[in-house]
């Protein structure tokens, strides 16, 4: 009877764990200009392009129906899936890619050590209930100065952890190099500088925990904003909001109305 029953636990387990189709970087080559315009209307991931070759993300059945006979092809990497869980395997204690949560909890851990220059808000919640978090960087943090303006901004595709640590780090030189390092000291007293280093919350932790070379946000939160009658918090709408608070300052060489238009036309996915 035991027996039985660690079977139809293990049977229930695999029907219920998630099934993703096998992703590989495939690379196209001997690649002419129409070849390139015939690809470019399939909306293919592509990692890298030149003149005569692209590096493209493709499942199994992509590689049967769209490659196979038709272009000169090689696998580059067989399971993208599994070579992301290898690298994240290798990290270290000291040298890890943050999640939202070792985000969150680091942004608060400045906004609370440095109150003179650091404040912390959540400019809106994502989909998924998450917030989103904006460190703003200035002499005077809790007003609103009009000063020239500076957005930074990371992770408005899931997949790409890399760029929550630009801005992470950006933050990191601004704080420690305030009082030290002249020109850092003069930028941060005389600029408002605006950190959001994760756009795209959901989408993060989704291709963290997940189908780890997700590119987009997940697809509940896809479903949640086309069929949700309230204002969500997407990534171009982050992008938007982050340009309310570019229009009061002032930056040089570019009118205030050009700044926020710049922030907002930002396309993310």
């Amino acid at each position: 009877m035991k027996r039985i029953f660690v079977v139809s636990f293990l049977f229930a387990a695999i029907l219920l764990s998630p099934v993703f189709a096998v992703k590989s970087l495939v690379r196209l080559e001997n690649l002419s200009t129409q070849d390139h315009k015939t690809l470019s209307k399939l909306n293919l991931d592509v990692a890298k392009a030149g003149k005569t070759f692209i590096e493209v993300v493709l499942d199994e059945n992509q590689i049967k129906t769209i490659v196979k006979g038709k272009y000169k092809f090689s696998v580059i990497v067989p399971d993208l899936d599994r070579y992301v869980t290898k690298i994240i395997h290798s990290q270290t204690k000291e040298a890890k890619y943050f999640t939202y949560q070792t985000m969150t909890d680091a942004l608060k851990t400045y906004a609370s050590k440095f109150p003179k220059i650091c404040r912390l808000e959540s400019i809106g919640k994502s989909c998924e209930k998450r917030d989103i978090w904006a460190l703003k960087i200035s002499d005077n943090p809790e007003k609103n100065e009009k000063e020239p303006a500076a957005c930074v901004m990371g992770a408005h595709h899931s997949r790409e952890w890399i760029s929550v640590e630009v801005p992470m780090g950006t933050i990191k030189s601004l704080i420690d190099g305030y009082g030290k390092d002249p020109e850092v000291t003069r930028l941060v007293n005389e600029r408002e500088i605006w950190v959001i280093p994760m756009v795209n919350p959901d989408g993060v932790t989704y291709s963290q925990t997940k189908e780890k070379y997700w590119r987009r946000p997940p697809l509940s939160s896809l479903s949640q904003a086309a069929s949700s009658k309230l204002p969500v918090a997407t990534p171009k709408r982050t992008s938007a909001r982050l340009a309310s608070r570019a229009r009061t300052s002032s930056t040089p060489g570019m009118s205030r109305k050009a700044l926020a238009l710049r922030i907002s036309s930002r396309k993310c996915s």
